[in-house]
């Protein structure tokens, strides 16, 4: 299975990094302006497959698609997540 680099959030074209790149050793970070790159960027678990790294994953694409403060942003997630995961999502290397 090849690397995601980017996706489309909203017509948006974002940047897909792995969040192992992060400094801070945080699971997830959206970063609307780099002034290094030409799109914004997403850093996300993009090798996990625990259910950390799928509420990461949904988080911060939530902060890519729409305006919600943090609070709603970490409820939403948290509840896509656990729906996902109970549905049996589990990231599989191909």
């Amino acid at each position: 299975m090849r690397p995601v680099k980017t996706h489309l959030f909203r017509h948006k074209r974002w940047r897909i990094h792995d969040s192992q790149y992060l400094r801070d050793g945080t699971l997830g970070e959206c970063r609307y302006e780099d002034s290094r790159r030409k799109c914004p960027v997403l850093y996300i678990p993009t090798r996990g497959g625990t259910l950390e790294a799928l509420d990461t994953i949904v988080h911060e694409a939530l902060h890519a698609c729409v305006e919600l403060d943090e609070h709603g942003v970490s409820q939403t997630a948290t509840s896509i997540a656990g729906l996902l995961w109970r549905l049996g999502w589990r990231k599989q290397d191909l």
